[in-house]
């Protein structure tokens, strides 16, 4: 129908997926979860656990590969409406989505219970075993591989099940949260097992945006997940397995549905730059990351998250952090590629749609602003240094009212942002001809700002 899929609520398809959802096992799973539940509070064999988990996770990774051989597996959330009828949208689909949340749920309640049950060990949790006369369920018997083992497995279970918890945002629900970063938590306390997850979930090629939607959300998990892990990974891992991975989602102009893993590579990215045992890896690929900042900026990233990556990156590479101790002059590098960004930047305003706080600044503003955003994160003898520079940039802007909100902001910086130390240096420049650089400039005086001055 127009080439759009058509799913009949009279099809044979649908017909027998309403009558295997009525039947008496699906109706009671809620049930199900609850007695399985109670069998994992009252378990104290960890082999009984390990084949729940076998069980669970054999049944997460063949929905996943059912799934793929789906149509609908191949059709993004954001495009429903262009490439499935509107039958189809309003009978039959919405009833195939809320069964998988079922499943989903039902099967996150089991996994909610386990990881209390490892979390509680004694092996874990610090606590000595239970009195003898105690209530309590009787202690698993954990060994201390057990945690990062069940952890792991329980994350390559929600792997599988990604395809379902991508429609229900990042909040998802309460008990996934919960069991997917409690398994996270306890995975991170062993970096050798961390990595060896890595590995497993990486993908398979590198480089480019594979074509299939399945695969894609494959990615995206992966990607969500480096974020919180890639501070236990050894510089090897990050360089061999996580970087080569971003390359394909770091690049701007990607598709709308790409936008979450656009974004996910950006975070893993300043995550990376963040962790000390990586140093030398982030000072070498840190101008490189700059440039796709610079290129992302403002097609694919906003005006806020430009400001808040570029800070970040200034506060990375500046005393004391370990990548100002490979790379002394890193700071100053980045400075000098914004003002040359500052330099060929557009002067029109930023199409509608931008952040609220950026609405009628240009691409040239934003790149002024993310400078004097980042003066409070340098070392001290570079801030001063740059103080001048940024005067400067803001004398170059043409259009009155853009230059008086940068003025405004390199006030609000100037004093209120600065800790004692650069405080008393920017107090310092202000009086020796700051004043008259920022507020009177080439130009006249600026009534607006005068009074708090």
């Amino acid at each position: 129908m127009d080439g759009k899929l058509a799913w009949p609520s009279k099809s044979n398809s649908f017909l027998e997926l309403q009558e295997r959802s009525a039947r008496p096992l699906f109706v009671s799973m809620s049930g199900l979860a609850k007695l399985a539940g109670i069998a994992v509070k009252e378990a104290h064999d960890v082999r009984a656990v390990h084949a729940l988990l076998d069980s669970i996770q054999r049944f997460s990774h063949t929905m996943a590969s059912q799934w793929r051989t789906n149509r609908l597996a191949e059709i993004p959330m954001l495009q429903e409406a262009e490439l499935i009828d509107d039958d189809s949208l309003k009978a039959t689909v919405p009833v195939v989505w809320q069964i998988l949340k079922t499943v989903l749920f039902t099967t996150t309640l089991i996994l909610q219970d386990l990881t209390v049950r490892v979390i509680q060990n004694p092996v874990f949790s610090g606590r000595e075993s239970r009195h003898p006369h105690s209530s309590s369920p009787p202690p698993l018997v954990l060994t201390v591989t057990d945690g990062p083992v069940i952890a792991s497995r329980i994350l390559h279970t929600l792997h599988g099940f990604y395809f379902i918890t991508s429609r229900m945002g990042p909040s998802g629900f309460s008990s996934y949260n919960f069991v997917y970063y409690a398994a996270i938590d306890i995975l991170t306390t062993y970096p050798k097992h961390a990595e060896t997850f890595i590995r497993e979930i990486a993908p398979k090629e590198v480089g480019r945006v594979p074509p299939l939607l399945a695969d894609r959300l494959r990615d995206l998990y992966f990607l969500n997940i480096c974020e919180q892990i890639v501070p236990v990974l050894s510089p090897k891992i990050n360089e061999e397995v996580v970087i080569p991975a971003l390359s394909a989602y770091l690049v701007p102009g990607l598709e709308e549905t790409l936008h979450p893993h656009f974004e996910a590579a950006h975070s893993v990215m300043l995550a990376l730059l963040a962790t000390p045992s990586s140093a030398e890896i982030g000072a070498t690929i840190m101008p490189f990351y700059v440039d796709a900042v610079f290129k992302a900026f403002p097609t694919s990233l906003s005006a806020r998250q430009f400001r808040l990556a570029f800070g970040t990156l200034v506060g990375e590479a500046s005393p004391p952090q370990p990548i100002s101790g490979v790379h002394p002059h890193m700071v100053d590098v980045l400075l000098e590629i914004l003002s040359e960004k500052v330099s060929v930047a557009g002067t029109t305003p930023l199409p509608a749609g931008v952040d609220e706080g950026a609405v009628g600044l240009s691409e040239k503003d934003v790149c002024i602003l993310a400078l004097i955003d980042s003066l409070p994160l340098m070392e001290i003898k570079v801030m001063h240094r740059w103080l001048d520079p940024a005067a400067e940039l803001l004398n170059s802007v043409q259009d009155e009212g853009s230059k008086q909100r940068i003025r405004e902001r390199f006030w609000g910086v100037l004093s209120g942002e600065l800790d004692v130390s650069r405080a008393e240096v920017a107090v310092r420049w202000w009086g020796d001809g700051g004043r008259e650089r920022v507020v009177l400039g080439k130009e006249q005086g600026v009534e607006g700002i005068r009074p708090r001055l």
